[in-house]
């Protein structure tokens, strides 16, 4: 997909606890991350995206929509939308 499509760069969530610490889900995608530049090469960026708190955010926002089985694409949508952002300012 990633030739198909030739994508040059790939986001990844990566959870903090509410505190600002790290989780035992932030190393484990922080390992995601590592395998996937190994995988994909120097020519493909890999980059973490703070997802902290986006579930919870896309859970209400597809509540209200009433398209629960959108949850995933929604809490995507809104970490896509962080990057976006942060990479603007």
């Amino acid at each position: 997909i990633v030739e198909e499509e030739r994508v040059n760069k790939v986001l990844v969530g990566v959870p903090v606890s509410l505190s600002g610490s790290e989780t035992e889900q932030t190393h484990t995608s922080l390992k995601f991350m590592e395998s996937l530049r190994v995988a994909l090469g120097e020519t493909v960026s890999v980059e973490g995206v703070d997802e902290t708190l986006t579930s919870k955010q896309a859970a209400r926002q597809v509540a209200l929509e009433g398209k629960p089985e959108e949850e995933h694409a929604e809490a995507a949508r809104l970490m896509l939308e962080a990057y976006i952002k942060r990479d603007h300012e």
